[in-house]
């Protein structure tokens, strides 16, 4: 037998035929010891869109393929009922990643909610609706946002129930129970005279989170994230900056608060009269910093870099974008207190955040470089 398959960036995509049995488990296994000869610095996935049945034998050449492989788990995807019941009951389905199909969605004449941060939000009927991903976004990276958001519920976070991940045309979707999501910034665009209202909501709401114990294990480490980009990165910056940037992440103090990654105003929901987040694959464990540093970003220094910034992405003017930093600052710091932070406080805390805002900026931009040479 002949096994089709193809390259596809960083992943051998190997395509199942319909049965694999004693007759033809052999050609099975040879083929796969040579595809996994030629490509064994890549990672590995099986698309089973038309394998119908699977014998023992076939089993034990998958499982020598992914000893072999010795990277993550390798990936059965569009696993019918059939062959995911046999995975099942020989415990095969601990051993690889198992997707099964996915549902098609068709948007027609879907009423177009709001963009996130990697994709945009239709209203798909009563009761759901669809964030489509950039079609660039893999599956994989989908997987990771959907999971992330079914931890942070369970976590308390405040989010939208997730259901489960659909085809939609090129790319793919999360299906979601219907909310109606309005940006903090779309409310302060819409209201700018209850703009301090809306701040001090949100900053409550942002400390709130913030004060969400995370145990490890339950979320990933925003700081042992950093570290991974650093040493990414590092190949492509100057070793007496990667040190020094590497010292500035250390001294971070550890802590367990959840940590969304992306919370600015544009990121956070008014449902009703309660705030709420989507947009979780970044999520994890870590130190506020993490997230002040994005907030103070948004309002602050990326408008001082690229003026017009804050007009363009969150539709307010460059004052009100620094109005709302000083505000949701002040809040922040002292949640529960009567007096009011010193200015030298605030002060020292907007040159942390800058040098942090100046870190991760060089760090995404080296990735970036480093992607364009890989791809």
């Amino acid at each position: 037998m002949e096994l089709a398959y193809k390259v596809e960036e960083d992943k051998v995509s190997i395509v199942m035929p319909e049965r694999i049995n004693e007759s033809n488990a052999e050609g099975f296994k040879n083929q796969m010891v040579s595809i996994q000869r030629l490509h064994s610095d890549i990672k590995p996935e099986v698309d089973c869109t038309d394998l119908k049945y699977i014998s023992s034998s076939g089993l034990r050449v998958l499982l020598t393929a992914q000893k072999k492989w010795g990277k993550d788990k390798i990936t059965l995807k569009n696993v019918r009922k059939e062959v995911n019941e046999i995975l099942e009951m020989t415990g095969f389905d601990d051993i690889f990643h198992v997707t099964r199909p996915l549902k098609k969605v068709e948007l027609g004449d879907c009423v177009k909610i709001g963009d996130g941060i990697n994709g945009t939000l239709y209203r798909l009927s009563k009761g759901l609706m669809v964030k489509v991903f950039r079609k660039d976004i893999p599956f994989e990276e989908v997987e990771k946002e959907i999971n992330m958001a079914k931890k942070a519920l369970v976590l308390g976070v405040p989010t939208p129930i997730s259901f489960t991940i659909v085809n939609c045309g090129e790319g793919f979707g999360i299906l979601y129970e219907e909310i109606e999501p309005v940006s903090v910034a779309q409310k302060i665009k819409e209201d700018p005279m209850k703009l301090g209202f809306y701040v001090l909501k949100y900053a409550d709401f942002v400390k709130e989170l913030h004060n969400t114990e995370v145990l490890p294990g339950q979320l990933p480490s925003i700081k042992s994230r950093y570290m991974e980009w650093l040493e990414e990165a590092g190949k492509e910056i100057e070793p007496s900056k990667v040190i020094g940037m590497k010292e500035m992440v250390n001294r971070i103090e550890d802590k367990h608060s959840f940590v969304h990654g992306d919370m600015t105003i544009d990121h956070v929901y008014l449902v009703g009269s309660e705030l709420m987040v989507m947009d979780l694959g970044s999520c994890g464990y870590g130190h506020p910093i993490f997230d002040l540093q994005a907030i103070y970003a948004s309002l602050v220094a990326i408008e001082i870099d690229h003026p017009g910034y804050c007009k363009e992405t969150l539709g307010i003017s460059a004052a009100n974008g620094r109005q709302i930093w000083k505000l949701f600052i002040k809040r922040y710091l002292n949640h529960g207190a009567e007096e009011q932070p010193e200015e030298s406080r605030e002060g020292s805390l907007n040159q942390l955040l800058e040098s942090y805002y100046i870190l991760k900026e060089t760090l995404l931009d080296s990735l970036a470089r480093r992607q364009g040479i890989m791809s």
